[in-house]
């Protein structure tokens, strides 16, 4: 169920990555998604059970998931044009939905000043 509930949320990840990366907005929308999940929410939900099963050796993530995060990155890395701002951008979104999930959700202030600061216009 669990992975089912994740798998449902890189689904729409997903969808909504692709559509950015038509839009040109790939790395905002990646910024944005990813400082608006919480811990409530079914999807925060599952990533921080999937944390602490996989920490604990009990189950695999399924390929799906990492093949949709390199993809992602990819999305990303050829909207900015730079494979390493790229991945900086990637895992300042993953730092923003780690903080959201444990609850402190990035203050929006905080989170246009950290695009204008990697993504300056």
């Amino acid at each position: 169920m669990v992975v089912g509930l994740l798998l449902r949320a890189v689904e729409q990840t997903d969808t909504a990555m692709t559509q950015a990366a038509l839009d040109g907005t790939a790395a905002v929308t990646w910024i944005r998604m990813s400082a608006v999940a919480g811990p409530a929410e079914p999807a925060a939900r599952a990533v921080l059970a999937l944390i602490r099963l996989t920490g604990a050796g009990r189950i695999q993530l399924p390929d799906e998931i990492g093949a949709s995060i390199r993809r992602w990155q990819e999305l990303i890395s050829s909207e900015v044009g730079d494979p390493v701002l790229g991945e900086v951008v990637r895992l300042v979104g993953d730092g923003l939905f780690v903080e959201a999930l444990t609850g402190q959700s990035p203050d929006p202030g905080r989170v246009d000043a950290i695009l204008d600061r990697l993504l300056p216009s």
